[in-house]
């Protein structure tokens, strides 16, 4: 139902670790589909560990940054190549990922709706 939230199972509802729930043993581990990574994980380490080396990961990351700040402008998704480069050139910091968003000559001058 829910392959990569598995991972997040040794984790109840507000966060506290646990190794049981209802007295079962948890069960953290999953398999990540559909990705430019996949396979299978145990727990967050393990998962985090995948999502980190995947490009669709960090593309979807900037993708959801721009969308966020330009409120959902589908217009923006073009320029998602040029900023996921200095995403990925700047050491991956966010601070110069929104700096470089916020900079687009397109965040800040908007098109007319009629």
């Amino acid at each position: 139902m829910d392959p990569i939230g598995f991972g997040l199972e040794g984790f109840d509802a507000i966060g506290r670790y646990r190794t049981r729930e209802h007295g079962l043993p948890v069960d953290d581990s999953g398999f990540l589909t559909n990705a430019d990574v996949t396979g299978p994980f145990r727990g967050p380490a393990q998962l985090a560990d995948l999502v980190a080396h995947s490009e669709d990961a960090r593309t979807c990351f900037v993708a959801q940054v721009m969308r966020f700040a330009e409120g959902s402008s589908p217009e923006a998704l073009c320029e998602v190549g040029p900023l996921k480069e200095q995403f990925m050139t700047s050491g991956r910091r966010i601070t110069d990922l929104l700096v470089a968003d916020v900079a687009r000559r397109e965040f800040y001058v908007r098109r007319e709706t009629p």
